[in-house]
């Protein structure tokens, strides 16, 4: 469902155990953000979820962010890119 600029997203995968990844938001302006929330890899916890949390701005333009999750482990890695809708906090 789309979000409002200035509020906060969350992502929840569940991927192979073990699993070494990492997110990068492309934002409808085209910028990469640079949210702390997205930065890191990050690796999956006991039950195979890894949890994204970051803000989006105030000042973030409208329009469609397109999310790139990478995962790897031995030596295979996986690609899923998503779509998130950022509408005016109006």
């Amino acid at each position: 469902s789309p979000i409002k600029r200035g509020s906060d997203a969350k992502l929840v995968i569940q991927t192979a155990p073990v699993a070494n990844c990492s997110i990068k938001v492309t934002l409808p302006s085209g910028s990469v953000s640079g949210a702390q929330g997205l930065k890191g890899a990050k690796i999956t916890d006991s039950n195979d979820y890894i949890t994204w949390e970051w803000n989006i701005g105030g000042s973030t333009k409208p329009g469609t962010a397109i999310i790139d999750i990478t995962c790897s482990k031995d030596e295979q890695t996986f690609l899923k890119t998503l779509q998130m809708e950022i509408t005016s906090n109006s």
